[in-house]
């Protein structure tokens, strides 16, 4: 066990929890672990069963993000950083919603507007 891993647990995060904001916070120390914690902490996360086991929801990755500034859905990470570079956005938000992929002829379409305006 990392002793930062160590740490999270002392402070009476699950050992989930921790490895979880270590995971996601590039594993960079405590207090960036600790700000993903408290980012993204749900409060819902792991609930008691009946006999005291504990089950874990199925909450890990944000199936979007959205663009504050725009209402722009976008579908990753990478999605997010291109926006960003193309429009010097810089607020977003996870979602829960998934964006869906372009029909066969929605994107037939959306290739026409853009050999138009080329």
């Amino acid at each position: 066990m990392s002793s930062v891993l160590e740490q999270l647990m002392e402070m009476g995060f699950t050992q989930a929890k921790a490895e979880k904001a270590l995971k996601f916070s590039g594993n960079k120390g405590l207090e960036e672990a600790m700000e993903w914690i408290v980012d993204n902490d749900s409060g819902d996360e792991e609930k008691e069963g009946i006999n005291g086991a504990r089950e874990a929801e199925t909450t890990d990755l944000p199936l979007s993000y959205k663009c504050d500034d725009c209402d722009k859905c976008l579908r990753n990470e990478d999605e997010v950083q291109v926006h960003s570079a193309r429009t010097g956005h810089v607020n977003y938000s996870q979602c829960s919603d998934a964006v869906s992929s372009l029909t066969e002829d929605e994107r037939r379409e959306q290739m026409e507007k853009l050999q138009v305006s080329v």
